[in-house]
């Protein structure tokens, strides 16, 4: 019975079920009183915190790195936007093959009144995302070194 309900406690607790959900079901399973309940369920949870923790690196992992995804796209989207709205290699062709007339200060005043166009609204706006997608691309790459560490770790006192 006690290894039946470490299992599952430990099946819950990896699962990222909230402690107060577990401490309910174990409960209704076992007839124990809630602070008893309460007791077991920590207890396994000190017992057990590395299997917990690695039964929850691989769900970690995806998510991490579907939102290091969307770090990358909210970097790069406004990045490419600003490209196509300026026009930048269109103005550095011409500024490369424009001739002896075509000058570093003509190719500057064409993309200056190309920036023009962005205005006060969107320039911001702009910033903003890149800022917050190399943000979100920092905090999944140290989360991420954690969970490489971890599992290097693991890898290591196998062999």
């Amino acid at each position: 019975m006690k290894e039946n309900i470490t299992s599952y406690i430990l099946t819950r607790l990896s699962r990222a079920a909230s402690e107060d959900d577990v401490i309910y079901s174990v409960c209704q399973k076992t007839g124990l009183g809630w602070e008893n309940a309460q007791a077991l369920v920590e207890q396994v949870k000190n017992e057990h915190l590395a299997e917990i923790e690695a039964r929850q690196i691989p769900l970690r992992s995806l998510i991490s790195f579907v939102f290091y995804i969307l770090g990358i796209v909210l970097t790069l989207g406004p990045l490419v936007y600003l490209w196509i709205i300026l026009d930048v290699t269109s103005t550095f062709l011409v500024f490369i093959s424009g001739g002896p007339d075509t000058n570093a200060e003509t190719a500057l005043k064409l993309f200056e009144s190309r920036c023009a166009l962005l205005g006060w609204f969107e320039l911001p706006s702009i910033i903003f995302t890149t800022l917050v997608g190399v943000g979100i691309i920092n905090a999944n790459l140290r989360y991420m070194n954690g969970v490489w560490e971890e599992l290097f770790r693991r890898w290591k006192a196998i062999e």
